[in-house]
């Protein structure tokens, strides 16, 4: 799996949806983005620890 793909690939999509959010005013877009980030952000997250955890049990192998 290419960790560092998937990981530019996330922050690209964080800063075009954050950028998307200040270019509106309607209240309930902004609040979808906002969840979709938070959501982006745990994938980020998950994918950081597993690249972190399984690496090691890869290159053992």
């Amino acid at each position: 799996m290419n960790y560092t793909r998937i990981s530019e690939s996330i922050q690209a999509e964080l800063t075009f949806l954050s950028e998307l959010s200040e270019l509106t005013d309607d209240e309930r877009f902004r609040q979808s983005i906002a969840e979709v980030i938070y959501s982006l952000n745990d994938l980020s997250d998950t994918l950081t620890l597993q690249r972190r955890y399984l690496k090691p049990r890869f290159d053992a192998e």
